[in-house]
């Protein structure tokens, strides 16, 4: 793996996290009928995205600093990835049926 493997891999991770950010937002607009509780799930999904981001950019001088290393880089990664499928997951679960989403 080379850099500019590493630059997809992370440019990737921020634009998932911007996607699913997209997506709980049109969902909660969209939703004439949604209750507090849902909204209240959203709402604490999209801290922690939005957390993980502000954290994944803190990681950007540790990023930098091993472009050329593919072990260390994935290994600063692979936390924000995991937590990414975890809310992505969640925020599945949350929308499921509005948007017609086959399960994995």
């Amino acid at each position: 793996m080379n850099e500019k493997q590493n630059i997809k891999i992370f440019s990737d991770l921020c634009r998932d996290c911007m996607e699913q950010n997209k997506k709980l937002i049109d969902y909660v607009e969209g939703s004439k009928d949604i209750e507090k509780v849902q909204i209240g799930k959203a709402i604490r999904i999209l801290k922690r995205l939005r957390k993980s981001l502000l954290e994944l950019q803190k990681e950007d001088s540790k990023l930098t600093k091993y472009i050329g290393d593919p072990v260390q880089y994935q290994l600063i990664l692979k936390p924000y990835k995991e937590l990414l499928e975890g809310i992505k997951e969640e925020i599945n679960v949350l929308v499921k049926g509005k948007f017609n989403e086959p399960e994995h």
